[in-house]
């Protein structure tokens, strides 16, 4: 919906780059979400094709850790040095919606439990009993930013990927061409489509390319899709051998 006034929008905003090419105005768009993927999905991938695509990578540990030391300084707990290496280590990746509501988190149990200081042993408590809640709020606000960069059938390629890689530990090439089949009779697009998924997921910094393969490279998403999908997963090479 509203494809064609967003169609407009990005033509009178390359009109202005051209009126100004050569001057000391530049244009930056960014968003929380990839706009390649969103514009190809509309059909008008020309609309930012001069555009030159930067990449903002999730913090470092010592960025991560500069952001919690600002938090705890500002909050009415004691925290532990050790705290803070605890809470990325955990995490694994530095994004920054996360590690701030993973703050948040650990100061909800610290009111709860009556406690005045903070210790590295309560991010484990917090991690397992609070963010690995398979109705973690913290993961509809991620779905829903999925869902915004894919349309729905290539949405659930993307959810078959990530839960794939976190059940098996890997989503391999093997995998990849089980998913590719299972799929054939009802998207004659498959393959295209699980290229889109894992374009989007590696470029959001979800999955990484590894030997043999794709990884989870987000810690907490990895844990937390594996309780979510433990139970309920079916390996989709598996799947495949069960229609022989």
């Amino acid at each position: 919906e509203g494809t064609e006034e967003a169609h407009l929008f990005l033509r009178w905003l390359r009109g202005l780059r051209q009126q100004h090419a050569g001057s000391s105005l530049v244009q930056m768009v960014s968003g929380s979400i990839g706009m390649v993927p969103l514009v190809k999905r509309m059909g008008v991938p020309d609309g930012i094709n001069d555009l030159y695509s930067f990449r903002l990578s999730p913090w470092n540990r010592a960025h991560s850790i500069a952001c919690l030391k600002s938090l705890a300084e500002h909050s009415e707990t004691a925290v532990d040095e050790a705290v803070f290496e605890a809470i990325y280590d955990a995490l694994g990746v530095g994004i920054p919606h996360f590690i701030q509501s993973f703050f948040a988190r650990l100061q909800e149990f610290a009111v709860m439990k009556d406690r005045t200081r903070l210790r590295a042993e309560d991010v484990r408590t917090v991690y397992d009993s609070r963010l690995l809640d398979t109705e973690n709020g913290d993961f509809e606000h991620y779905k829903k930013r999925l869902k915004a960069s894919l349309d729905e059938r290539t949405y659930r390629l993307a959810m078959e990927i990530q839960a794939e890689a976190a059940t098996q530990r890997i989503f391999t090439s093997d995998a990849r061409r089980a998913l590719e089949r299972i799929y054939s009779n009802a998207l004659p697009n498959a393959r295209e489509r699980v290229d889109e998924a894992l374009d989007v997921l590696v470029h959001d910094g979800h999955l990484e390319r590894t030997d043999g393969g794709h990884r989870l490279a987000f810690r907490l998403l990895d844990d937390w899709l594996r309780t979510k999908f433990r139970d309920h997963h079916v390996p989709l090479q598996k799947r495949i051998d069960s229609r022989r």
